[in-house]
């Protein structure tokens, strides 16, 4: 073949290597500014989210006068120590509203009429204690709680931050899973008087500003 085709031929394929290297360069360059930009605009909302559930907090806590401390005296076993039902009650009832930051499974009727009852899963408590409330509440907190959960669906957020009154802590025994880990769970019974949603997933309590 003439050298000046093998020549046309080779830079051809040059050219063509390099339009394609500039080209999925410049796709790779977009994509990573694309996500970037996303990953920076759900940074600020959670940033945002997390300002604002901060100032819920403060209100809450001030105008019920309300303890977010509590979980400091649910101290986690110490070399497996057991943790009793007691030292939870004398944490959680102690004569103050508390602060309860957690996920609220579920919204229901009392057995006995009493009112509304909401079953919330404590992030507050430490993760070795597994602890949870059932507080019966009037029909226009279970309703914002309704309303605010049909806005926003379950996997935008989960965290609300609650005002409660507890009167008393049972220990629910489970049986063990199939791994053989124990289910057994800390359940606290008492008043719901107002809660916010966070529209946080998760929040580290420290996050917020918890004492």
């Amino acid at each position: 073949m003439n050298p000046r085709k093998w020549l046309r031929a080779d830079v051809v394929i040059l050219a063509l290597f390099i339009l394609t290297a500039s080209w999925g360069a410049s796709v790779w360059f977009k994509k990573h500014q694309q996500q970037t930009k996303q990953e920076e605009a759900i940074k600020a909302e959670t940033t945002a989210d997390t300002e604002r559930a901060k100032s819920a907090l403060a209100e809450l806590r001030a105008a019920w006068n309300a303890d977010d401390s509590w979980e400091h005296q649910v101290y986690p076993p110490s070399n497996e120590a057991p943790i009793y039902t007691l030292e939870v009650e004398h944490a959680l009832v102690n004569g103050r509203n508390i602060i309860v930051i957690g996920e609220i499974q579920d919204v229901r009727t009392a057995t006995d009429q009493s009112g509304p009852v909401v079953l919330i899963q404590s992030h507050s408590s430490p993760n070795s204690v597994d602890l949870r409330f059932s507080l019966v509440t009037t029909h226009d907190v279970a309703n914002s709680i309704l309303s605010e959960s049909r806005t926003h669906p379950p996997d935008e957020f989960e965290t609300f931050i609650s005002v409660a009154a507890i009167q008393h802590v049972e220990k629910i025994e489970q049986p063990a899973d199939k791994e053989g880990n124990e289910q057994d769970y800390f359940l606290a019974h008492g008043t719901l008087f107002a809660t916010r949603p966070t529209h946080l997933f998760e929040p580290d309590p420290k996050d917020l500003g918890e004492n």
